[in-house]
């Protein structure tokens, strides 16, 4: 213990990281009891799916809510539920129904075990008897896909218009570029998803539904996620490159002779990168947890939706689910927001100054 804590001196980066994860950690656990208690209190009436109970005979209604409540614990006291959902999210391998059906008598049978280190429990309104860990499983990784392929053409098309726009402040290209960005934040984000569909549509006869074995059919929603938030990178990049015109350095480079474009391209264009870095967080989220609006209009089976239908039907063990995967991905997300930082940025320092 003492050589690791010795260790931990000697490395400050591998303190820094080991103390953000545990606080993370801490965290996440309180969301988790957070939202569990939330949800604890709404009725166990909104457990049940009212459409498999009214196929039943009358007669067996009321003893299949009572076997439902008992299958997913709802009479056992609060405290012992939360101790259990505990349990089953704990990286240990554990024997779990993966699917399950009705029978004859309207009993809840296991048609399928396995062996899973994360027990999210099973969709009860969503999809009936899913486990909820499937919909994780099939939904992120087309989001990731999608949001990350039009991260690279926000980044790609947002971050030279700011530049240009600091390099010409006040000229036609900042003109144009203000005005560009101005348009992007005053329309609202559907009207600009239709207006995409329709130019697509009508004069390159592009497909408007998302297929994920037809790469020629990504290229008009991630066109339009890349295009319409490269706004706001290039707002903030003209922003800090603007400010750091202003600064001292760079009077100091002039005075010593230096050529402009050695200074707005070097040492400018350096500098502006560390604020920048600070975004990272958020564009990781949107990359994984997806466009609403986007996925809705091209029908891109991602996770965009998928906290909101859960939401609407009452599915707490997918909301659950879908809460705690967030919270991670945000607090591992700003951890590396915090890292790139400190690779941007030479001056940052984890020893303290005595």
């Amino acid at each position: 213990m003492k050589k690791f804590k010795n260790y931990l001196e000697r490395k400050p980066l591998a303190k820094y990281i080991l103390t953000r994860v545990i606080s993370s950690l801490f965290t996440l656990f309180l969301v988790i009891t957070a939202i569990f208690l939330l949800l604890a209190a709404v009725p166990k009436e909104k457990y049940i799916n009212r459409d498999t109970i009214k196929k039943a005979p009358l007669e067996l209604q009321e003893d299949m809510k009572n076997r439902r409540y008992e299958e997913l614990g709802l009479n056992e006291p609060v405290l012992v539920r939360l101790f259990s959902y505990y349990y089953d999210i704990l990286p240990i391998p554990k024997k779990v129904c993966l699917k399950s059906s009705y029978d004859v008598n309207y009993h809840t049978i296991c048609k399928k075990e396995g062996i899973v280190l994360f027990d999210f429990g099973t969709s009860i309104k969503y999809k009936v008897g899913k486990p909820v860990g499937e919909f994780i499983a099939e939904k992120f990784p087309i989001s990731m896909l999608v949001g990350f392929l039009s991260l690279m053409v926000t980044y790609a098309i947002g971050y030279p218009l700011g530049v240009f726009m600091a390099k010409h402040k006040d000229g036609l290209v900042d003109r144009l570029g203000n005005g560009f960005i101005v348009l992007l934040m005053a329309v609202p984000r559907i009207v600009q998803y239709y207006v995409i569909i329709v130019l697509s549509m009508t004069i390159f006869h592009a497909p408007t539904i998302f297929n994920l074995r037809k790469p020629g059919s990504w290229v008009t929603p991630i066109l339009a996620l890349g295009i319409l938030s490269s706004g706001g990178v290039a707002m903030w990049v003209r922003r800090f490159m603007v400010d750091e015109m202003n600064a001292d350095y760079v009077k100091f480079a002039r005075a010593k002779g230096l050529p402009e474009n050695k200074i707005f391209f070097v040492h400018i264009l350096r500098n502006a990168i560390v604020p920048l870095a600070r975004n990272i967080p958020m564009s990781i989220i949107f990359t994984i947890v997806g466009s609403y609006y986007a996925e809705r209009l091209w029908a891109i089976p991602g996770s965009g939706s998928l906290l909101i239908g859960a939401i609407q039907r009452y599915d707490n063990p997918l909301i659950l689910a879908l809460s705690i995967t967030y919270a991670t991905i945000s607090m591992f997300a700003f951890l590396a927001g915090d890292l790139t930082t400190v690779i941007a940025d030479p001056r940052v320092s984890f020893i303290k100054n005595k």
